[in-house]
């Protein structure tokens, strides 16, 4: 069963959300980083601690990801650190919308619709 959350809701759970969600984004460009690294680079005697270093990164941002999942919300884009919040409007479920360069959760966009079609709440 899908959580649903108000916008009151959705506005309190970034204090805890926003570190984590940071810190899972800054991972993940730590490990794009490496794996273009090891993608380009000939194999050499730092391959295999590179390797290991790569799926400790995986872990870590799966720890991460987890957590936020777990609290009912969806993550969308972990490039850009976009998450949504599932609510209701209308008698129709959407989606609160939410991104790290933003102060509050301020916009909403049907499932169809996306973040391209993003409205004011």
């Amino acid at each position: 069963m899908t959580r649903h959350f108000t916008l009151d809701e959705a506005n309190s759970h970034l204090r805890i959300i926003e570190p984590v969600l940071r810190d899972a984004v800054r991972l993940k460009r730590e490990h794009d980083t490496l794996l273009l690294r090891l993608s380009t680079a000939a194999k050499d005697d730092d391959t295999p601690e590179a390797e290991s270093r790569a799926d400790d990164l995986r872990a870590q941002i799966r720890e991460r990801a987890d957590f936020i999942t777990a609290l009912g919300i969806q993550i969308k884009n972990l490039d850009h650190g976009l998450i949504d919040f599932p609510t209701m409007r209308d008698g129709e479920e959407v989606l609160l919308c939410w991104h790290l360069e933003e102060p509050a959760v301020r916009f909403w966009h049907t499932y169809e619709d996306r973040f391209p079609g993003r409205r004011l709440v």
